[in-house]
């Protein structure tokens, strides 16, 4: 959100910004599809729907709020046994995976409405790959954070259920958004269904795949590496963009 909010007193930052939301869109999902828990899957494809948070600033407070709701209920659901986990789960998911009806789905086929074509279907083909994460995590075993399970339904599960997964079901609600006709319009429908039946047999078919210890290198020094590589790419972005607005 910082970076949207810079970008707006920083013409340069501005133009490097779709290619810092697709960039950021690639890598994450990138990631996370070879990620070896459920945990860190969650994490690198945060980095991803970060791409979609900045690629429409006008519509990024929308999108960091649907990703802010579903992802808690995805972490706390793929680390509880009790049934509420389900319900978790599937909010989430389907959010992020942009489910018609949902948030989620609002909110990224606003942000998507607003964009250039190459940016607008390169964004498409990030969310078939979300939704690939969607299976994933609704077929994965149970992976605590910390060592061990809750079976029990603690209080706060359900608060957090019936608040963030209430959340997520506001786009239920046409009349909350203003442009709920762009956002419920038939080309926006199209390419939801579109990614949702390319990614769910994606999914299932990447979900067999066996990746023991992971493809990357996922501990501490190797995301710092290839976060620094990132940075690097993105300042040299920037300093070609500024050099080029040079008289």
């Amino acid at each position: 959100m910082a970076l949207v909010r810079c970008s707006e007193a920083s013409p340069v930052l501005a133009q490097g910004l779709p290619y810092l939301s697709a960039g950021s869109a690639v890598f994450g999902i990138l990631l996370a599809l070879m990620a070896s828990t459920p945990q860190h899957l969650l994490a690198w494809s945060s980095v991803s729907q970060m791409g979609f948070v900045i690629a429409a600033p006008q519509w990024a407070g929308l999108y960091g709020l649907a990703h802010g709701l579903a992802k808690p209920l995805l972490f706390v659901g793929t680390s509880v046994t009790h049934p509420w986990r389900w319900p978790m789960l599937l909010l989430g998911t389907a959010s992020l995976a942009g489910v018609p009806g949902s948030l989620g789905y609002v909110a990224k086929a606003l942000s998507l409405s607003a964009l250039d074509p190459w940016h607008e279907w390169l964004l498409v083909g990030v969310t078939v790959g979300t939704t690939c994460l969607g299976v994933r995590v609704l077929r994965a075993p149970v992976s605590p954070m910390k060592g061990e399970t809750t079976s029990a339904t603690a209080w706060q599960d359900k608060v957090a259920l019936v608040l963030w997964g209430g959340g997520l079901l506001w786009g239920w609600l046409p009349a909350t958004f203003p442009a709920a006709g762009v956002a419920f319009g038939a080309d926006n429908l199209l390419k939801a269904l579109l990614s949702l039946g390319v990614g769910i047999p994606l999914g299932w078919f990447w979900e067999r795949i066996p990746l023991k210890g992971g493809l990357v290198n996922e501990g501490l020094e190797a995301v710092v590496g290839g976060l620094s590589v990132v940075l690097v790419l993105v300042w040299a972005l920037l300093a070609v963009g500024n050099y080029g607005t040079l008289p």
